[in-house]
């Protein structure tokens, strides 16, 4: 859910750097992680992430001069920070905490007092109900927009299904979230559609979540690791 601090912000009723606003805390990664690049470890830390003008332009259906002109307005207001290089940008978002759900479950120990009374915590079978009904609802979106790549496509029922349903639960239990998983498959699916990359290597989804969601995580990366040009070497190594 994305925070409503955003309301606030001097940008809020400027459309079009609001739109690439949301598309920056949507894609900026919520878990720090490392890559391979030119035989060098590279860091990118939480709030952070590698694209480029010419893929948030073709993402967020913005103009190019559009991405260009709304990133140097976040920049001039100390939203984000960017570091080009010949073959992609890394943009961090600086108070990417302060746009980031602030509602925590505490894991504080019961107190004395809680203890002495003989109280236990009991399950509320509503509060279960509704967080079945929110995984299954994103168990159905993720495999919706799967079948949607016109990909290897997989019907919500039987064993393979339940597999599907783990491979999911994986992700999700590494940090990862329902748009970060969305945004690999959508990078896979793009790529082995694309002419100029040499994988074509067709998945299941279960395959896909456990084997290939590493390699494409990263859209900006898995182009530069995938094009034909590069085939019999590779240039990037997602860890």
């Amino acid at each position: 859910m994305l925070f409503r601090k955003i309301w606030d912000t001097s940008f809020y009723r400027n459309p079009k750097t609001c739109h690439l606003v949301i598309h920056l805390l949507l894609r900026a990664n919520f878990k720090s992680n490392k890559i391979i690049f030119n035989q060098q470890e590279l860091k990118i830390e939480r709030g952070s992430f590698i694209t480029s003008i010419g893929n948030l332009s073709e993402e967020t259906g913005l103009s190019l001069q559009n991405v260009r002109t709304s990133l140097k307005t976040l920049e001039n207001i100390h939203f984000l920070t960017r570091k080009p290089t010949n073959q992609f940008t890394l943009i961090s978002i600086q108070k990417y905490e302060d746009y980031q759900n602030p509602n925590i479950p505490s894991n504080k120990p019961l107190t004395n007092h809680q203890q002495t009374t003989n109280k236990r915590p009991t399950t509320n079978n509503k509060d279960n109900k509704d967080n079945k009904d929110k995984k299954d609802k994103i168990y159905i979106n993720i495999l919706n927009f799967w079948n949607f790549q016109n990909l290897i496509k997989h019907n919500p029922k039987g064993s393979v299904w339940e597999k599907v349903k783990k491979a999911i639960n994986g992700r999700i239990a590494e940090g990862y979230n329902e748009e970060e998983i969305k945004i690999g498959i959508k990078s896979y699916s793009d790529i082995i559609k694309d002419e100029k990359c040499y994988f074509k290597h067709r998945w299941t989804l279960t395959e896909f979540l456990g084997r290939g969601f590493e390699k494409f995580k990263n859209p900006e990366m898995a182009k530069l690791n995938y094009k034909a040009k590069s085939k019999g070497r590779r240039i990037v190594k997602i860890s």
